[in-house]
């Protein structure tokens, strides 16, 4: 049997899940930090909203990458 290459789409889709991936641990790892009870209250709730939103859109990458198909 020989293995189905990734066409570069779903590659670019994988990338981009994983580098979000990445990016929502740091911004977690920052708001869990003292660094961020140091900045206003209002960049607070930015950046908390900022979590929720891409927590969600890897949501939607995530579903994607589970039922995109490539043939």
């Amino acid at each position: 049997m020989s293995e189905q290459v990734k066409p570069g789409w779903y590659i670019r889709l994988e990338n981009e899940y994983s580098e979000l991936r990445n990016k929502i641990y740091k911004l977690r790892v920052f708001i869990n930090s003292e660094k961020f009870e140091n900045i206003s209250s209002s960049s607070q709730h930015l950046l908390t909203t900022q979590l929720l939103v891409m927590k969600q859109y890897l949501n939607v990458l995530e579903e994607r990458i589970f039922t995109d198909t490539y043939e």
